[in-house]
């Protein structure tokens, strides 16, 4: 699970000279934008209640998600947010299921994709014009 938001994140990252208005671009940043999402609401749920990542990673976690509702392919946000609940579900899944060491390394490697692509995200939400989410 990891693994595929990775790589959803990564092509987005890896593309920013396509045109805005490309379906096609607007699908990859809508999976990495979902994926980042979810990435944050799996870290705040596995940080200590309260704490500060919590906290900010609860701030990210609705910057992304409103950056998914800028970049989706049809106005559903319900479809949107079902889709980070089963992105997250998948998260806390392979949590138990894929070796620790591995799972770790892919969170990890999740969380630098999602460091790379929050000023574009942070860019889709200006642009949409839905809030100053920093």
């Amino acid at each position: 699970m990891a693994a595929a938001l990775f790589l959803f994140a990564a092509l987005a990252i890896a593309e920013p000279e396509a045109p805005a208005t490309s379906a096609e671009t607007d699908a990859a940043l809508f999976d990495a934008a979902v994926g980042c999402a979810a990435y944050h609401v799996y870290s705040a749920s596995t940080s200590a209640p309260g704490g500060e990542p919590a906290k900010q990673s609860e701030d990210k976690a609705i910057m992304f998600l409103l950056a998914s509702y800028a970049k989706m392919p049809q106005d559903k946000p319900e479809e949107a947010e079902a889709k980070i609940e089963e992105t997250v579900k998948g998260l806390f899944e392979d949590a138990e299921t894929v070796e620790a060491e591995k799972h770790k390394s892919e969170i990890d490697q999740l969380k630098q994709v999602c460091i790379a692509f929050e000023p574009t995200a942070m860019k889709i939400v200006e642009d949409a014009g839905y809030t100053d989410q920093k």
